[in-house]
């Protein structure tokens, strides 16, 4: 999750909200007690907030807003069979055009296993070069090295880097054209900074870019060609840090910002329905061929994928970043892969006081795809020390 955006004020202009939240100090931050941090320590750092830069679209919806019955959106739960079908069937798809349609109408695309993150692959240009990317929901904009980029980590990187010249579609963005970014001998410029260290510059570009298979047929398959839009992208032209040595070429901003992939998706008409659903499974090895590790769906909601009820838990912003409300924090002994304990009766499972106000104070619980770490308000840190301790 990116620090330095160009657009956003200086820290200390947003008043005492940077006082109320410092989960980002790395001082106090808990790691992942399963993986180790590498790549996906990406945590987006508060000051980069600015409300004018962020749009509308949820992630995580309530679950008064999710489906209703038989798959359709809880507006239609009313129309059941009354003898007069053709009058519901008029009032469905009246109410479908002015939401959006249907949730099962949706793309589905493969997750990989990163280096202690997920990355997709992605097609870009005519015809389609493939790239991987990191999915981060803590970050805004999309960006991987392109041919000529400088100590970049071509081979430590899935693929070689995207090489403009061969596509007939790529389009570099003129200054006036500029989004969030500076004109810099006539190209679009701008860089991104992330808590750990690393960064990257790019200049700006817009190609023809969809999400698929990771086998090299995967860029001709044409039910994710059908998906394809021009899109705009960051041509990185260095990177430093774990840019250069992580497994995926570059990363995907996935936040609700209007640079997204799923929103100029939903926005040119490409998805019914302006959300995404992340699904991550854990795999204990990595490898540039790619190791299978979850499924990413643009648009709806694959139920196909759940082996129990999903549980939902509310955004609660209505702008920026996927926020929850956290009501309460618990210790278990001996971990586990479940909410449910493996063994109830072994298993020592401890509440930490918790402060509601100060936990969700500022600007709240993020959810960030792009970390492997959870950050929590420094005020807990006593009271989990204590707890985390004794079990």
């Amino acid at each position: 999750a990116l620090m330095n955006d160009p657009e956003t004020p200086p820290p200390g202009e947003e008043g005492d909200e940077e006082d109320e939240l410092e989960d980002v100090n790395e001082e106090s931050m808990s790691s992942d007690p399963f993986i180790d941090m590498e790549e996906g320590e990406q945590q987006q750092e508060e000051e980069d907030f600015n409300d004018d830069e962020l749009v509308d679209g949820p992630a995580i919806m309530p679950e008064e807003e999710q489906m209703g019955h038989n798959n359709v959106p809880p507006d239609f739960d009313h129309i059941e069979g009354n003898g007069d079908d053709a009058t519901a069937e008029s009032i469905m798809l009246e109410e479908s055009a002015k939401t959006g349609g249907f949730f099962n109408s949706y793309q589905t695309a493969p997750l990989e296993q990163g280096y202690g993150t997920h990355y997709a692959i992605v097609w870009v240009g005519t015809p389609p070069q493939r790239k991987s990317v990191i999915v981060d929901t803590g970050s805004h904009y999309t960006a991987f090295p392109c041919k000529g980029c400088e100590n970049c980590g071509e081979e430590h990187h899935t693929d070689l880097y995207f090489d403009p010249t061969k596509s007939s579609t790529f389009r570099q963005l003129e200054c006036a054209e500029c989004i969030g970014a500076r004109c810099e001998d006539s190209r679009c410029v701008f860089t991104q900074s992330y808590t750990e260290g690393s960064s990257w510059q790019a200049f700006q570009a817009i190609d023809q870019f969809f999400c698929g298979a990771a086998e090299l047929t995967g860029g001709s398959n044409p039910t994710d060609l059908s998906f394809a839009i021009p899109f705009m992208f960051g041509c990185q032209t260095s990177e430093t840090g774990l840019f250069v040595t992580q497994l995926a070429d570059g990363i995907m901003g996935m936040s609700a910002h209007d640079a997204t992939l799923p929103k100029q998706m939903y926005n040119k008409g490409k998805l019914e329905h302006n959300l995404f659903t992340l699904c991550f499974r854990r795999e204990l090895s990595v490898s540039k061929q790619g190791i299978s590790a979850g499924v990413m769906t643009l648009g709806g909601i694959d139920t196909r994928l759940d082996s129990s009820p999903m549980v939902y838990a509310k955004n609660v912003a209505s702008t920026g970043w996927y926020t929850v409300f956290v009501k309460n924090i618990f210790v278990r002994s001996n971990g586990g892969q479940s909410a449910r304990a493996d063994d109830e009766l072994e298993q020592v499972v401890m509440k930490i006081p918790v402060d509601i106000s100060s936990m969700n104070g500022g600007k709240g619980v993020i959810v960030d795809s792009g970390t492997t770490d959870t950050y929590l308000h420094k005020d807990l840190a006593k009271s989990f020390g204590e707890v985390w301790y004794e079990v």
